[in-house]
C-alpha cells in the first residue's frame, strides 16, 4: 500500500514532469539560487520534522522547483490536498514550491517548502521515505522529471528514476538574487547566530568521526596525496566577541558546541572538483557573492576544524561579502609535530599551486585576496615562487589583489634574500604583520629554528613593495593563553584589511 509520504513524492514529482506540460510556460521555476537558501535557512525547521540532530549530516539527493503563483496553485490543492491536512491558506505571485530530496543516517526524507522572494519559508512539511518504495517501479516512473535544479549523481543507483533528468544550467548573466547578508536570518527570527559559507580545499585524508565528548570530525592529519573539496557553513553565534572564537569549555562543563554560544560547523558537504569549482562559480554569477574571494592558509597546530572556524571568524568579523575559502593543509594539529608540520607544509605546495591555478583560470573573480597565518606563510612563500616561475612568468597583469602574511612563521633572513623581491611582482598589495609579544614565534624562533622568524620583529626590516605593519601593541593578556599569536583575528587586525 502507498503511503501518504510516498504519495507526495509522486506528485511533487509528477507535476514536474512533461505530463504537466499545460503548465510549463507560466510556472516553470529556474533559480535554483532562491531554492538553495530557502533550504538553508530553512534546515532547523527541516531537522525538527524530521527528527534529526544538528550533529547528524544531510546529504542533498536532488531538488525540484515549481512556481506557485495564483496561476498556478491548482495543483497545489487538487494534488496534495489528499494526503496534506494543513495546506498553506493562500499563495502569492511572488511565491513558490520546493520538493527536496535528502539523506540522513541511512534514511531517506523529502521536504515540501512553499517560501517566497525572500528566503522566507511559510509552509513547510517533512516525511520519510521507504528505500523499498523509492526502488519500485512507479517511483521510477514518476520521478522522470524533465529538470532538476540539483542533482547528486552519486545517489542514481538508489533513485533511478533520476537518471537522464536534466540539471538546471545558470546562463551567464546568471538568474539568482541576492540573498540576506550574513547577519541576517529571515526565515527564523529567534535564532541567535550566523552563518558563513566556507568552501574549502584540502589534501588532509577524509575520516568522519563523531565523539561521544566533542563536535564530529571529518579529515585527519594524514596527508591524502590528493586534493579533497567541499563547503560548510560555520556558525558564529550573536554573542560573538570580534576577534575570539568562541568554543566549548570543559571548564564550564561544556562539550559540545551550541550555534548560540559557539563558533561551530553546523553542516559540511563533501564535492568533487568539478562541483567544486561549479559552484563557486555560479554563486558569483547569481549575486549571492560578489567577484571577489578571500583564502585563508592557517599556521601550525591546527586542525580541520579549526581552519574553518578561524576562515569563518575572520569573514564574518570583516563583514566580507564575496567568497570565503580555506584551505586546509595536513597540520597534526599536535603541540609537539612541530617539525612534522613543516614538512607536510613543504610537500602541500604543489597542491596549493593547483588550487591557486584553478581558482585563476575559473574567471569568475576580480578580485582574489589571500590570508596566511603562521606556517602558512612558509607554505604560501614556496608556493608563490612556483607561481613566479611556472605560471606567470608571461602574465603582465599580477594574480591576486592583496597577500597578507600574519605572524609569519618564515625564516627572516631567507625571506629577504630568496622571497621578499618576488612576490609583490604578483600581488597589487603585499602586506606582512609581526610582533614583538608573539611568544609563540619566539619560541620558534630560539628553541626550533635557532634563527629570527620573520613575523617576531627582531630585528625589524623593511623591505621595497612590502608594508610592514608592526602589531606589536595589539593583543590581549588573556587571549590564546596569552601567546599573541593570532591576533591576524583582532578586531584592529579586521578593521585594517
Amino acid at each position: 500500500m502507498m503511503t501518504n509520504g510516498l504519495r507526495l513524492v509522486f506528485l511533487a514529482l509528477f507535476l514536474l514532469s512533461p505530463t504537466y506540460s499545460w503548465a510549463r510556460d507560466t510556472c516553470d521555476f529556474e533559480r535554483p539560487y532562491s531554492a538553495e537558501k530557502v533550504i538553508e535557512y530553512a534546515e532547523g525547521q527541516i531537522r525538527r520534522q524530521a527528527q534529526i540532530d544538528r550533529h547528524t549530516y544531510i546529504e542533498p539527493v536532488a531538488i525540484f522547483g515549481r512556481s506557485a503563483n495564483s496561476s498556478c496553485n491548482g495543483w497545489l490543492v487538487e494534488l496534495l490536498g489528499p494526503v496534506i491536512e494543513e495546506l498553506p491558506t493562500a499563495v502569492s505571485d511572488d511565491q513558490f514550491f520546493i520538493a527536496y530530496l535528502f539523506a540522513a543516517d541511512g534514511k531517506y526524507y523529502s521536504s515540501y517548502i512553499l517560501a517566497d522572494d525572500q528566503y522566507v519559508a511559510h509552509w513547510v512539511v517533512t516525511v520519510t521515505l521507504d528505500p523499498k518504495d523509492i526502488k519500485s517501479s512507479n517511483t521510477t516512473r514518476l520521478m522522470n522529471s524533465e529538470q532538476a535544479l540539483y542533482l547528486d549523481d552519486y545517489f542514481l543507483n538508489e533513485f533511478e528514476g533520476l537518471r537522464g533528468i536534466e540539471v538546471y544550467q545558470p546562463d551567464q548573466s546568471g538568474n539568482g538574487i541576492d540573498p540576506p547578508s550574513i547577519n541576517t536570518d529571515t526565515n527564523n527570527q529567534e535564532r541567535k547566530y550566523d552563518l558563513v559559507k566556507v568552501f574549502y580545499a584540502t589534501n588532509r585524508e577524509r575520516e568522519f568521526h563523531t565523539p561521544f565528548f566533542s563536535d564530529p570530525t571529518y579529515y585527519n592529519g594524514v596527508d591524502d596525496d590528493q586534493l579533497n573539496y567541499g563547503y560548510s557553513y560555520v556558525s558564529i553565534p550573536s554573542s560573538h566577541r570580534p576577534g575570539e572564537v568562541e568554543r566549548p569549555s570543559y571548564w564550564k562543563l561544556e562539550f559540545r558546541s551550541d550555534p548560540e554560544k559557539h563558533v561551530s560547523i553546523e553542516s559540511l558537504k563533501t564535492q568533487d572538483e568539478v562541483s567544486f569549482y561549479y559552484d563557486i562559480k555560479r554563486s558569483v554569477q547569481s549575486g549571492i557573492s560578489t567577484k571577489e574571494a578571500i583564502i585563508y592558509i592557517h599556521g601550525y597546530n591546527v586542525k580541520f576544524n579549526s581552519s574553518l572556524y578561524n576562515a569563518g571568524v575572520m569573514a564574518h568579523d570583516m563583514r566580507f561579502k564575496g567568497t570565503v575559502m580555506a584551505f586546509s593543509w595536513p597540520s597534526d594539529g599536535e603541540v609537539a609535530q612541530y617539525v612534522s608540520d613543516r614538512a607536510d607544509a613543504e610537500r602541500t605546495v604543489p597542491k596549493l599551486l593547483h588550487f591557486l591555478k584553478k581558482l585563476k583560470e575559473l574567471g569568475a573573480f576580480d578580485r582574489i585576496h589571500i590570508v596566511a597565518h603562521s606556517m602558512g606563510n612558509d607554505l604560501l612563500t614556496r608556493t608563490m615562487e612556483q607561481w613566479h616561475f611556472r605560471e606567470n612568468m608571461s602574465r603582465q597583469e599580477k594574480s591576486f589583489s592583496n597577500i597578507v602574511m600574519a605572524a609569519p612563521d618564515v625564516d627572516l633572513l631567507t625571506f629577504r634574500d630568496r622571497y621578499a623581491s618576488l612576490i609583490p611582482q604578483h600581488a597589487n598589495r603585499v602586506s606582512l604583520y609581526g610582533s614583538q609579544r608573539d611568544l609563540a614565534l619566539v619560541a620558534a624562533s630560539e628553541n626550533l629554528n635557532g634563527a629570527p622568524r620573520l613575523g617576531s620583529m627582531d630585528p625589524i626590516l623593511v623591505f621595497n613593495q612590502i608594508d610592514t605593519i608592526d602589531a606589536t601593541s595589539t593583543g590581549r593578556s588573556f587571549f590564546e593563553f596569552s601567546l599573541n599569536h593570532s591576533y591576524y583575528l583582532y578586531e584592529e587586525f579586521t578593521k585594517d584589511l
